[in-house]
């Protein structure tokens, strides 16, 4: 390649041809200026540049009244040839960017067009886009910079000019990116012309390049141990580091930063990932949280610890010395694990990139300059990261749920200028700098000694089987005994010193004795060959005594102890006091649910609970005490991870009433019950044919569904009790409907549950009131239009317009990339319940001649539904993770909303949604069908046609192994029907019989056209009355229940 060098540049002139540039030679060049500049034009505009950035130049030649065919180019220039081209000779030091590649011609390098702006004396301004022709200077001491950049200004782009007094007065390039040198000082370019006098001479503008913090390098982190690489929780690490300048040396090297007292902030963070609203897994920092050690005891011995205190842990600030070099200890946090993993730490470093006006007292920063000086902020600076940027570009997130992973590739990490609000020496401050950030280093901080120990919880009563007959999986004939080691900040340990040290076994005495009698033994403790001890140990390098068991004597309230004595002589206790031994017998009958869940499958039992029966949230489960006279306490506990967890009152509570509204069963009745824990007298009297029997009865709301139960009765005088297995609530909906934006047909084939009316079919767990989702309620009743409100009951047999409003989300992350969707609602309904076969009486609807709005009203359990057709042969149509699918992707499953738990089509890729978290909606639930004559059975023979509005929704299609398959999805007002019209009479009735295709759907609502005299419509179906399902017994696998 021929390159063209400074030394060389006479040859331009030879050039010269004889004509002249300028309308009046000689004469522009008085008044004729130049600029270059970064930013924008007016104030924010500036010379000030940080080196070895990359910046978009601006270059501005004002009054220069050149001939425009002398400083255009006609045609396109061919490769180096010395043709009409606006130059800009560039001193030593400036570098390209990535962006330029060398040109086809091989003499120069190119990069994307830049803006070129031409005024001409008519004060008309024009755009030309100009690609720049980029000459190297190859022999540079530490590389390739830029010599000379031509701009081949084309004519074709300017208006053909007859006016030999219309000249081009400026010239402005917008955007020219060039790195700066890596040396400050003043660089100015001078600019020209390849024709004679186009450009007067003497034009030279300058910008200057300030000293630059180029990055942080050889990050040390030095804790305790022999070889200093061990970091103990609430200890002090040592950071160390060097910072380094854009200056290069002799040897193209960067030399080290050399204004010293320079500040360094050192800051420990937490990384954290999460879910953002399309369910991706994003990651991010927190701060890390001050070490708070442990100081609380109770009267039983039990340390309270709170490793993970409210205060920041705050940062540090160091301070360059000679030569570049810094140091500073700062404490590690004390908080080691969450709920679900450990903590994750990164170590943080950073510094002022520029001298700034900022004098910053809080880092001891005292370079300040005046405003004006200040450095303009570079194309790094503002596409980098910032410090407090909760998903910076150098933390990228991963397709692995719940993992973040350090991504940096290198150790500049430019942070645009900002305030940033951070904790420093203890003090809250807002620092305002641009700043250079070191590789994040990742610190694994490990527990310390042992401070303390403590027993794991036995609860506030055990329940022991002295009976053995009685023993199982409520009630135990011992309890293990499990007392580990922790240290001062609550951190699980083991028995050693992390920094290096001897270690011997923990010695751990134990004792029961009967509370408030310290003297008298209450128990014994065993080994696991059964033999009697009075201590354990903790080996070196284990965390707990193991296999050690516990007995009590008696049933009573006991204390239970164990006191370790450590290496430092302290004596350290944990136990459990005012334990209440209750002894296992049999009091009650249950749990028995009054009405069963219509769950298809549900949490934990999805690997298989055969022949289990959930009970229906909202709905009451009753207990049948068999029991002597007394006083019984009755306990409520929820089942959570092996665990029994004290339950909110306000939504679980007992009664040995059973609450009803006539002959209705009263839904979700929590009002004006007992709490956990209060006693009633046995026999309470509400068992008519048998005075030693009671009843009680357990109430939930709807927050109950997909939650375990757990209910304990305490003789309380004989200290007697019985624990129930484990119960699920599943949902206690009968049946779904997909539901639209806009209007909708909607009707229900039994009365609802509580207030019954169309604001009951929108409640979930977080909508318990049945917040509108719709704005209107048509019906059509007695040959007229009504407008039923938001709280008339719905009525069977009645069918209904409703206008839904739209369920839009925005951030919807389903796998075709669109900007939101439209998501659907789910109508839930909650069947009527009674206690008497009075109340459960066939529906009934008077027709009047002409056009009436109907729904059917089939039995729920009788209907030949969907589901007999095989596993999914209803389901081919896809769109939103399936129409009939419970979408998880833009929504939180809601357990009100039955599903099988086995997603058709999965979420996307990285997703932070559990994929076996929902479901196909249960198909007894969705599709509840019958033919078309038993809906219109009373009806036909008086009537002419039947319409279902909306047209055909599912298809019907011939199968060799079924008589016929549903596919598809609703229509456009939410109607399963797959039929249009059906014509009605005499001679048509008795084909209905024997046509499986015309099928109606609960939930649809159809024109029904009545001949001249009215007509008595009859639904099958009825309110449902209770029946008592004895869950424990019916199950065949259970959870295991806890002591």
């Amino acid at each position: 390649m021929q390159a063209r060098y400074k030394w060389s540049k006479t040859a331009i002139f030879i050039a010269v041809i004889a004509a002249c540039c300028l309308m009046f030679a000689g004469m522009a060049s008085a008044a004729s200026t130049a600029s270059i500049y970064v930013g924008s034009q007016g104030d924010d505009a500036t010379t000030m540049v940080k080196a070895d950035h990359t910046y978009g130049f601006n270059i501005d030649i004002n009054d220069i009244g050149a001939i425009i065919e002398n400083f255009t180019d006609e045609n396109p220039p061919e490769c180096g040839e010395d043709t009409n081209k606006l130059w800009v000779n560039f001193p030593d030091g400036f570098k390209l960017t990535a962006d330029y590649e060398e040109s086809s011609c091989g003499d120069f390098y190119s990069s994307d067009a830049v803006d070129v702006y031409i005024t001409l004396s008519t004060g008309d301004e024009y755009l030309v886009r100009v690609v720049p022709e980029v000459w190297l200077n190859e022999e540079a001491l530490c590389g390739s910079v830029v010599d000379k950049i031509y701009f081949p200004i084309e004519s074709q782009n300017l208006p053909l000019v007859t006016d030999p007094g219309v000249v081009i007065t400026d010239v402005s390039i917008r955007g020219l990116e060039l790195v700066t040198p890596n040396n400050p000082g003043t660089y100015n370019m001078c600019l020209g012309h390849t024709k004679n006098n186009c450009i007067p001479g003497g034009l030279c503008p300058a910008v200057r390049v300030v000293e630059t913090v180029a990055f942080i390098d050889g990050i040390e982190l030095k804790g305790c141990g022999p070889e200093q690489d061990v970091f103990v929780a609430g200890q002090p690490v040592t950071v160390s580091g060097r910072v380094y300048s854009t200056k290069l040396d002799a040897s193209c090297n960067n030399v080290p930063w050399n204004i010293n007292s320079w500040p360094v902030l050192i800051e420990i963070k937490q990384v954290v990932d999460s879910c953002d609203q399309c369910q991706k897994t994003v990651c991010g920092f927190e701060d890390a949280m001050a070490p708070l050690p442990a100081t609380e005891e109770d009267d039983c011995g039990n340390v309270t610890v709170t490793s993970c205190g409210e205060e920041t842990l705050c940062a540090v600030v160091a301070h360059v010395g000679p030569d570049g070099y810094f140091a500073k200890s700062i404490d590690l946090p004390a908080c080691l694990k969450g709920q679900v993993t450990d903590f994750r730490y990164v170590v943080r470093v950073s510094t002022i990139e520029v001298q700034d006006e900022n004098e910053d007292w809080t880092v001891q920063f005292h370079n300040q300059i005046n405003a004006g000086l200040v450095p303009y902020e570079s194309i790094e600076d503002l596409k980098g990261d910032s410090l407090d940027d909760p998903n910076p570009p150098s933390l990228k997130a991963t397709n692995t749920k719940g993992v973040c992973e350090n991504n940096i590739a290198d150790n500049r990490h430019h942070i645009a200028r900002q305030i940033i609000d951070a904790c420093v020496d203890g003090v809250e401050v807002d620092l305002e700098h641009s700043w250079v950030q070191a590789d994040l280093e990742d610190i694994t901080i490990v527990a310390g000694m042992p401070w303390y120990i403590k027993m794991k919880d036995v609860g506030p009563q055990i329940n022991f089987a002295f009976d053995p007959k009685y023993s199982g999986e409520n009630c135990v004939e011992s309890i293990p005994v499990d007392v580990c080691l922790y240290d001062k900040y609550g951190n699980p340990t083991t028995n050693n010193n992390p920094c290096g040290g001897d270690a011997k076994a923990i010695k751990v005495e134990l004792m029961a004795t009967w509370s408030g009698n310290p003297t008298a033994v209450a128990g014994k403790f065993y080994d696991a060959a059964g033999k009697e001890i009075t201590y354990a140990t903790i080996p070196v390098n284990e965390s707990c005594i193991s296999g050690v068991y516990f007995k009590p004597n008696e049933v009573g309230y006991i204390d239970i102890k164990a006191t370790a004595i450590f290496m430092n002589g302290e004596r350290k206790s944990t136990g459990w006091c005012d334990v209440e031994v209750n002894d296992c017998v049999c009091i009650f009958e249950g749990p028995i649910a009054l009405v069963e869940s219509t769950d298809c499958d549900f949490e934990g039992c999805k690997s298989g609970c055969d022949g289990f029966t959930a009970a229906a949230a909202g709905w009451p489960v009753k207990f049948s005490v068999h029991y002597d006279a007394a006083t019984l306490r009755v306990e409520l506990f929820e089942y959570v991870d092996g665990k029994l967890v004290a339950v909110d009152p306000a939504k679980f509570n007992w009664n040995t009433t059973l609450w009803t509204d006539g002959n209705d069963l009263r839904f979700a009745a929590t009002e004006g019950n007992l709490a956990s824990g209060a006693t009633f007298a046995h026999p309470a009297g509400n068992v008519s044919y048998d005075n030693y029997k009671s009843d009680f009865y357990v109430y939930t709301d709807l927050s109950a569904c997909g939650k375990w139960l757990v209910v304990k009765v305490v003789d309380i005088a004989n200290n007697r009790t019985q624990v129930s297995c484990p119960f699920y609530y599943g949902t206690p909906t009968d049946m779904v409907r997909v539901m639209g934006t806009g209007w909708n047909l909607i009707s229900t084939p039994v009365t609802l549950a509580g207030d019954g009316n169309m604001k009951t079919l929108f409640m979930d767990e977080d909508n318990p009131d049945g917040k509108l989702v719709f704005t209107d309620i048509l019906t059509f009743v007695n040959g007229a239009w009504d407008m039923p409100s938001a709280s008339d009951e719905l009525v069977p047999l009645n069918a209904y317009y409703v206008n839904m409003n739209q369920n839009f989300c925005l951030d919807c992350c389903d796998q075709t990339g669109d900007c939101g969707q439209q998501k659907k609602f789910y109508a839930t309904y909650i069947f009527d319940r009674v206690v008497s076969p009075t109340a459960a009486m066939l529906p009934t609807k008077t027709l009047t001649p002409g056009l009436n709005l109907v729904g059917p009203a089939f039995n729920r359990d009788e209907v030949v539904n969907t589901s007999d057709t095989g596993d999914d042969a209803w389901f081919t149509y896809r769109k939103d993770c399936g129409y009939f699918e419970y979408d998880p992707c833009c929504n939180e499953c809601q357990c009100l909303v039955p599903t099988d738990g086995r997603p058709v089509m999965p979420c996307p890729e990285g997703s932070c949604v559990d994929p076996e978290e929902c479901g196909d909606l249960c198909k007894n639930a969705v599709f509840q069908t019958d033919r078309l004559y038993r809906m219109l059975g009373t009806v036909a023979a008086g009537s002419k046609m039947v319409v279902n509005p909306g047209g055909p929704g599912l298809s019907v299609k011939d199968d060799p192994e079924y008589d016929y398959v549903y596919k598809g999805k609703a229509n456009v007002l939410g109607n399963l029907a797959s039929w249009s019209t059906a014509i009605l009479g005499t001679q048509t009735e008795p084909s209905w019989e024997d046509d499986p295709y015309y099928r109606a759907f609960n939930g649809d609502g159809y024109w029904l056209y009545v001949s001249d005299t009215p007509q008595t419509m009859v639904g099958s179906a009825t309110k449902i009355l209770v029946t008592e399902t004895d869950m424990c017994k019916k199950a065949s696998r259970q959870p295991q229940a806890v002591r």
